[in-house]
């Protein structure tokens, strides 16, 4: 199992870096979720350099290589060369990018988002969840002018009704106690960002601590023996989704673009508007290292290129679906490696790990999609990519109705051929 310093720094790294000019209302109101998750991004900041370095340096920051105070002073400089010059009015506020209070502010979000994360996944593991099963937020900092908490906690278990294990709180300390994995930590009342994991808003004070299994039946959260479950991990290299009803699609399509082939807007059900975000290319990459390892593991990495979806629709004999991603699972890497990493037919060269972390930029580059013999594994409607490299890379179309997926199946390589002289 990765440790926390890990964990904490492949959440951040995975991110995509996005300049906006929206401010942060204005994101929280045209942003779906799944965009917002899967990004960096610093609210009224259009400097995609700055945005994308700042990323890589709390990486690092994550990591033990750096320290908040050589970020701070490398964030003031770059700006200073990219030109950016404060308004003399907001010289100083959060309104100043290069202001000690709005660069701190960034380190400190990121940081504790991917900390946070970190904590809240290694926290789901059954044996865990049955000896500290509840947690507790209280106030780990003072601040001059405290939020509401106790107003956003009764808000939240008045609304949620009998579904929640919130305790009530009686005091504006709460205590504020619930179940871990309970909605309550991801109500908008309680939690800014939707996630349950720490910060809940910014620069807010409020931390958790985990609560013991006897705690938390005296406190009235924990009834008998019903023990939370580990919930799923939404960065575990699963395919999100969130509905842009209502949002401004420009927008939307304009953020999404930033991701390339990872983010796909399309039509839902009843033509409601909806965006879809993949891993990044890394988690094919993680997946291979883990079926090395005899492990299993399963990551979607990005959807077809736009251009390539009706060529592959094409070759199935049927219309793709434009969300349907492309995915790898650690036992489909063994089988590759099994049967074309050895002996190999004449004209071609064994596949190795390597040829298979890189399928994301192989079927990204160029070649043609054309129709595949159908799976021996299981069967299904087949198609493969052909690279101009050599690799032949076979994807399966799964059954899901509702959530069909392209599925690597198997890749061998031709050898490159000799070019005549001259």
């Amino acid at each position: 199992m990765a440790d926390l310093i890990t964990t904490a720094a492949r959440f951040l790294a995975g991110k995509r870096a996005v300049a906006t000019s929206l401010s942060s209302r204005e994101i929280e109101e045209h942003v779906p979720r799944a965009l917002r998750d899967s990004s960096v991004f610093s609210a009224r900041t259009i400097y995609a350099e700055h945005v994308s370095e700042t990323k890589r340096e709390i990486t690092a920051l994550l990591d033990g290589k750096k320290s908040p105070a050589e970020i701070r002073a490398a964030m003031k400089l770059r700006l200073a060369r990219l030109g950016y010059a404060p308004d003399p009015a907001q010289r100083g506020g959060l309104q100043d990018l290069s202001s000690d209070r709005r660069t701190n502010l960034i380190i400190e979000m990121q940081e504790q988002g991917a900390r946070g994360y970190a904590v809240w996944r290694a926290q789901q593991d059954e044996a865990l969840l049955t000896v500290w099963p509840a947690q507790e937020l209280f106030r780990a900092e003072a601040r001059m002018n405290p939020r509401r908490w106790r107003e956003r906690w009764e808000t939240a278990r008045g609304e949620l009704g009998e579904t929640t294990t919130a305790t009530a709180a009686l005091s504006d300390a709460g205590p504020f106690v619930a179940l871990k994995n309970d909605r309550v930590w991801t109500h908008p009342a309680v939690n800014r960002f939707g996630h349950p994991w720490t910060p809940f808003d910014y620069r807010s004070g409020m931390r958790l601590r985990q609560v013991r299994a006897g705690a938390a039946r005296a406190a009235g959260a924990l009834k008998g023996r019903n023990f939370p479950k580990p919930a799923r991990d939404p960065m575990d290299g699963r395919v999100t989704s969130a509905s842009a009803a209502g949002m401004d699609m420009e927008v939307v399509r304009a953020w999404a673009a930033a991701f390339g082939d990872r983010a796909r807007v399309y039509a839902g059900r009843g033509g409601v508007p909806r965006v879809a975000v993949a891993p990044d290319a890394a988690a094919a990459k993680q997946v291979v290292e883990a079926a090395l390892e005899g492990a299993e593991a399963t990551a979607a990495f990005g959807f077809p290129p736009e251009a390539a979806v009706r060529a592959i629709g094409e070759a199935l004999g049927r219309e793709l679906r434009p969300e349907t991603p492309m995915q790898v699972s650690a036992s489909d890497v063994r089988h590759i490696l099994k049967a074309h990493g050895g002996e190999t037919r004449a004209g071609q060269r064994p596949v190795t790990a390597e040829d298979i972390g890189r399928v994301p930029e192989t079927v990204r580059g160029a070649g043609r999609w054309q129709p595949a013999a159908p799976a021996r594994s299981g069967g299904g409607e087949t198609v493969m990519f052909v690279a101009e490299g050599g690799e032949r890379v076979v994807f399966q179309l799964t059954d899901g109705k509702n959530d069909p997926r392209l599925k690597l199946k198997t890749m061998w390589a031709e050898k490159k051929k000799d070019r005549p002289a001259g």
